[in-house]
């Protein structure tokens, strides 16, 4: 009699016993196996369901026989457990047949059995995540990707976002249709700022909620304000990785090449949702794990593979790798859902010391800088600059910065606590070219590591000690020597008073990440900046609260509605120029400008003005720091800000001939409106 072809038990089972809710994933055969088994236990509170631990079994002991399949072992658990070890008996039908309830036994360490569940298989996906996606008009929005196209050595197949990440075992489940965004109103400010695309999330994402889920959004979007970002994860503060987008450019290239590099972005994109991070970046896990900047991953970028870009795309097989693939699958539910533990966390699990000099390259030298002092309630930056040492340069990243993910800043507390500064968001410049960093040219970054991801970076008064790390593509490092800054307790009344009002506040701290924002939920916290100019107009931190208004005044600011219709609030340029104006020194930055040529030039020596006037004289050195950490925005707005200039002129020559009246802090513009 010839062998009867089994159903692979390998999927999800479910069961609800009593008040808990326990879901199994068996990972033993089928598709790519990756010999594992994992679980989840929830409490459930009417419809609701806590989560009280996972489970995983890295190697089980498995048993087929022709009616079941045994599979027996050791869990490592995220919260402790009485019983440490389990058994699993799952009975094998023929391929065809529904398949039979898994029975799940808790075994003590004397062999005892603790813990039984009957749990009904559920579906062949590992994992079920709820996909929203919005399409700015105007942007053909990427669907799938013949593989068999150009040269691969993958078994040709029509991939989308889903179904690669139905390869992966990962069910993801469209809940609506893609929402069309209508920016027309917008005028010529077609591009998205960090602030934008934050408030736009929270706007029109329908599944989005102040929690851990399994729900991710993705917008297809034009451009970002800085051209050369192809994606973008939105992080934020306690709920992280839930909201991407990737860009098109304003002329997207049309072709083969092109919807595969469009397909490997939206991939990569919704991947970091999941909490795995860039393959030549997995050393910065927590805990971390050995980089493999040659992976042949979505999680790669083809133009950092050592052997080149079309050695990438030749040997690529469209999947994530091993380890990526445990982790989606079986990863502790906080270390994946979106919500859960920030990027980083728990993305890998096995220690290294990074921070060691074993991987150093010699041909490299980083150094860090800062203010030795810090007034309260002024924004934390650094200066880092990378060198070349070796005669033949090094090849590295044209931005350099924890943004695009090239540096990092570890920071140890006055009471000896370390972390590695994550921002607040993420870009990613995957089809930007490597440059050659020559002997004699360094790369410079002041990068704002006051507030990220983990939340405030300096929490207290005291001294705190600061390293900087490069990582290359190759895996070699670069790391500087500590530099140490102090953080001054409130000392003055209004120290104490800033304290009061804006002390702790994460969502004034969102506001000077983003430079300003137009969205709701942050109209309290710019309030409470304002009252800081106000009240305090010569306190340092004034300095940086106008700065971070001005600029957001300087730019059209788009908000997105339900139905995804666009209403654009147009510049200011009269209070944005007040404000900015009274921090940095225009003129000189307009100066240098003076004889550019072309508009690149005059960007170039904008940008490079700014990083040399920093702020006006009066002003605290660190708020000069702020200044040059957001040089990029602030030459962006440049225009509006001249123009204002203008008016304020023109508006105090009209002033000087009429009656006297009280001067306003802010001058009024005359259009304030959305339209």
């Amino acid at each position: 009699m010839p062998p009867v072809d089994r159903r692979p038990v390998s999927g999800r089972y479910r069961g609800e016993p009593q008040d808990l809710v326990v879901e199994l994933r068996v990972d033993v055969d089928g598709s790519h196996p990756t010999h594992r088994v994992s679980a989840d236990y929830f409490r459930t509170h009417g419809r609701e369901h806590e989560h009280l631990r996972s489970m995983r079994i890295d190697a089980p002991r498995v048993k087929f026989e022709p009616a079941k399949v045994t599979i027996t072992g050791h869990g490592a658990w995220s919260q402790e457990a009485r019983h440490q070890s389990i058994r699993v008996t799952i009975p094998r039908v023929a391929a065809g047949l529904p398949q039979p309830p898994a029975h799940l036994e808790h075994l003590g360490s004397d062999g005892s059995t603790g813990a039984r569940y009957v749990l009904a298989f559920e579906s062949e996906y590992f994992r079920r995540v709820e996909f929203e996606e919005a399409v700015q008009r105007g942007v053909r929005r990427f669907v799938s990707y013949d593989t068999g196209e150009l040269t691969s050595p993958a078994p040709a197949r029509t991939l989308s976002s889903i179904s690669a990440f139905a390869e992966a075992g990962v069910e993801m489940v469209p809940t609506r249709e893609p929402l069309a965004i209508d920016t027309a109103r917008a005028g010529a400010n077609a591009t998205w700022s960090d602030a934008e695309l934050h408030a736009a999330m929270e706007a029109s994402f329908t599944r989005w909620r102040d929690r851990p889920q399994w729900a991710i959004w993705l917008l297809h979007a034009t451009d970002h304000d800085d051209p050369a970002i192809g994606g973008l994860m939105f992080d934020r503060r306690g709920v992280q990785r839930q909201g991407c987008a990737i860009f098109y450019g304003s002329r997207p290239r049309s072709g083969a090449d092109a919807e595969r590099n469009r397909l490997h972005s939206c991939v990569h994109e919704l991947g970091h949702g999941f909490n795995l991070l860039h393959s030549w970046q997995k050393s910065l896990a927590v805990p971390p794990v050995p980089s493999r900047p040659d992976a042949l991953s979505w999680m790669n970028y083809p133009e950092r593979f050592s052997r080149g870009t079309e050695r990438f795309w030749s040997t690529f097989g469209f999947q994530f790798d091993e380890p990526e693939l445990v982790h989606l699958r079986h990863g502790f539910q906080h270390e994946v859902i979106m919500g859960g533990a920030p990027l980083r966390g728990g993305a890998a699990r096995i220690a290294e010391d990074n921070w060691s000099g074993d991987r150093q390259d010699p041909g490299l030298r980083l150094r860090l800088s800062c203010d030795p002092t810090f007034s309260y309630g002024v924004p934390v930056t650094v200066s880092a600059t990378l060198s070349a040492t070796a005669a033949r340069g090094r090849e590295v990243p044209v931005i350099f910065g924890p943004q695009a993910g090239s540096l990092d800043v570890l920071i140890r507390t006055p009471r000896g606590e370390e972390s590695v500064f994550v921002p607040l968001l993420r870009h990613c410049r995957g089809q930007e070219a490597p440059t050659m960093l020559e002997p004699g040219r360094p790369l410079r970054s002041q990068p704002f590591i006051h507030y990220g991801q983990n939340g405030f970076s300096f929490p207290m008064a005291g001294r705190y000690t600061l390293r900087a790390r490069f990582a290359g593509s190759d895996g070699r490092i670069a790391l500087s020597d500590a530099v140490s800054l102090r953080v001054l307790a409130p000392i003055t009344r209004a120290d104490r008073e800033i304290e009061r009002l804006i002390g702790g506040d994460e969502q004034v701290a969102t506001l000077l990440t983003l430079l300003g924002s137009d969205a709701p939920q942050l109209g309290s916290a710019e309030d409470k900046l304002k009252q800081v100019i106000e009240r305090y107009p010569a306190h340092p931190a004034a300095a940086a609260a106008r700065v971070a208004i001005g600029t957001n005044l300087a730019r059209t600011f788009k908000r997105i509605a339900t139905d995804g219709s666009v209403v654009a609030r147009r510049p200011r340029p009269m209070q944005a120029a007040a404000l900015i104006g009274s921090v940095i020194d225009i003129a000189a930055v307009r100066r240098a400008a003076s004889g550019a040529r072309t508009p690149a030039q005059e960007r170039h020596a904008v940008s490079g003005a700014l990083l040399r006037v920093g702020a006006r004289p009066g002003i605290a050195p660190a708020v000069g720091g702020f200044v040059v950490s957001r040089r990029q925005e602030l030459t962006a707005v440049r225009e509006v800000v001249v123009a204002g200039v203008e008016q304020l002129l023109q508006e105090a020559h009209a002033e000087r001939t009429r009656p006297w009246r009280r001067r306003r802090l802010i001058p009024d513009d005359d259009d304030t409106s959305y339209g």
